[in-house]
């Protein structure tokens, strides 16, 4: 493949792949957009007047502060895609895109696993493998990540907000 004219002989242009890029990342701003919008307004049904005590945040306010984030990096994604210069694209590193999909595997097989197991056994197994993924080698770092998280998740959660687990370990 020659390049002649800043465009490839069999192939599109670097221009057309980079306008082909920003038009996916405009509908998928969009469409997450429109999810944020749709959860927002899901959450207008919420029962209000049972949960009407002071300093207890009702149901609906955790999807919402998720929907408004979710719409405010929707938003961005749009406007970042418009306002982008094209550049020149980078050959695939095959080693990150295992990455990605390692980490997606796991994920997976964790959302499989721990309702039939125990959160409190499994997410150390979902933790450290990410916190590999992601670079960190120091086995002292990894043990203390998982350490502070489940120790946080107990008494944050669990013991603090009340938040039951799917765990047979605390009933």
């Amino acid at each position: 493949m020659s390049i002649r004219g800043g465009e490839r002989r069999h192939g599109a242009s670097q221009r057309e792949i980079m306008r082909r890029v920003k038009k996916t990342d405009v509908i998928i701003g969009a469409i997450t957009l429109g999810l944020a919008i749709s959860v927002y307004i899901g959450t207008l049904s919420f029962p209000t007047e049972q949960f009407a005590s002071p300093g207890v945040p009702r149901p609906s306010f955790l999807p919402r502060i998720l929907a408004g984030g979710l719409g405010l990096f929707s938003i961005l994604l749009i406007i970042s895609c418009i306002m982008a210069k094209p550049e020149a694209s980078q050959p695939t590193n095959w080693r990150n895109v295992f990455k990605v999909v390692a980490a997606m595997a796991l994920i997976t097989a964790y959302i499989v696993v721990m309702p039939r197991i125990d959160f409190f056994i499994v997410t150390p197994f979902l933790i450290a493998p990410i916190s590999v993924i992601m670079g960190e080698r120091s086995w002292k770092w990894i043990l203390a990540t998982v350490v502070l998280f489940e120790l946080m998740a107990y008494f944050v959660f669990f013991k603090g907000l009340g938040v039951f687990f799917p765990t047979k370990i605390f009933y």
